[in-house]
């Protein structure tokens, strides 16, 4: 049986690795499109930093800073330092740079080159995401669920360019078996390793820090009847949470930027997302009303939010619509296109059109695994 499980595990990996390997291959060869080269694109931007980086400046002291055709239209550069809280401040959260300045010392300052390792780190996931379900629910669940992510084109897509979507799928899986350890073995070691994951997770994106208050809430409401063991895990998860992000808090204090100020977005893709007139799928900002609510509140995310909500006060029943309109966007078989387009580029990759399995079959397999599984939710409760 054990060695019938390592054979299925090892089929994911080789299966997810030959698929990206080889689209990456086929990305440069036929195609050969740098994309970090278009100056108005976030892997221009995460190209630009993680050189920065690789040629010594550790500390980021000049760190690169987008500046769009948009960007232009609401203020200028000057004013955006200044929202920013100056130069100094992390554009964006400051993992993916790091990991791909990392990959440009060690072996090369190409595109193709990251892409490789980000086709390994890929493949990674896949064979975490086997591992992860086949502990939660089955060998076979965990078979499907592994091969369904190594063959789906939409995901290893993104493995050819400077975007951190392919690792924070990773880190996402890695949070997910961290914190299922420690729900279910309850060790201090394991619920140090959770904290740790979401420091990671908060280093490679913004959203973290709202997911440790979450994972916080959710311990404490679990042993609500235990208040020792809810404090137990909730302080060692911030511990470990800490003791991820120390460095970059360190870094903010030598470069006398504000300590725990990982990333200056927020204000702006909180009114491009959710204003009046905004569908909230894709990036389409609306210049004026980005520049009349940021010069309002001074780019602070409280007054950010109350301002835009505000511009649905004459139809409240418009923003459910939008909210609507997100959810739908889940079941969509493809994506918006953003800094690159899945579709233009399945079009004249074979190996893209390899990778059959798309939304139309994850979505609703993910919906249908919530409702089968509410008998054994407790067990559920991290995937949940």
């Amino acid at each position: 049986m054990r060695s019938r499980d390592t054979l299925a595990g090892l089929a994911v990996f080789a299966l997810a690795l030959v698929l990206r390997v080889a689209y990456v291959h086929e990305s440069e060869t036929v195609l050969a499109l740098d994309v970090s080269k278009l100056v108005q694109t976030d892997n221009h931007v995460f190209n630009e930093w993680a050189r920065v980086i690789a040629d010594g400046d550790l500390l980021c002291v000049k760190q690169p800073h987008a500046q769009h055709l948009w960007t232009d239209e609401v203020a200028p550069e000057s004013r955006w330092l200044e929202w920013y809280g100056g130069q100094q401040t992390y554009h964006q959260a400051p993992l993916y740079p790091y990991v791909v300045a990392a990959i440009f010392r060690l072996f090369g300052r190409t595109q193709e080159i990251v892409g490789y390792v980000q086709a390994v780190l890929g493949a990674l996931t896949c064979w975490l995401t086997w591992r992860l379900t086949r502990r939660l629910v089955s060998p076979l669940a965990g078979l499907v669920a592994g091969l369904s992510l190594a063959a789906m084109g939409a995901f290893y897509f993104y493995d050819a360019f400077l975007l951190r979507d392919g690792l924070m799928a990773l880190l996402t899986v890695l949070l997910a078996l961290a914190a299922d350890a420690a729900l279910k073995r309850g060790r201090a070691l394991d619920w140090l390793l959770t904290g740790g994951a979401l420091g990671l997770f908060t280093l490679g994106k913004e959203t973290g820090t709202a997911l440790l208050a979450v994972a916080g809430l959710a311990a404490l409401w679990t042993w609500r009847r235990q208040p020792r063991r809810a404090a137990r895990a909730v302080g060692l998860m911030l511990a470990g949470w800490l003791l991820v992000c120390s460095p970059a808090f360190v870094r903010n204090r030598l470069v006398d930027a504000s300590t725990f100020k990982l990333s200056t977005r927020g204000p702006e893709v909180f009114v491009t997302g959710n204003a009046d007139g905004q569908d909230g799928v894709g990036w389409e900002p609306p210049t004026g009303t980005l520049r009349r609510i940021l010069m309002d509140s001074n780019f602070q995310l409280l007054p950010t939010v109350a301002a835009t909500l505000a511009t649905h006060r004459a139809e409240p029943w418009g923003y459910a619509a939008l909210l609507w309109n997100k959810t739908r966007a889940f079941f969509n078989a493809y994506e918006e296109p953003n800094n690159v387009n899945f579709e233009l580029h399945r079009a004249h990759l074979t190996t893209l059109r390899l990778g059959f399995v798309s939304m139309w079959f994850l979505a609703p397999a993910a919906l249908l695994g919530l409702v089968l599984g509410l008998p054994r939710r407790r067990e559920l409760a991290v995937p949940y």
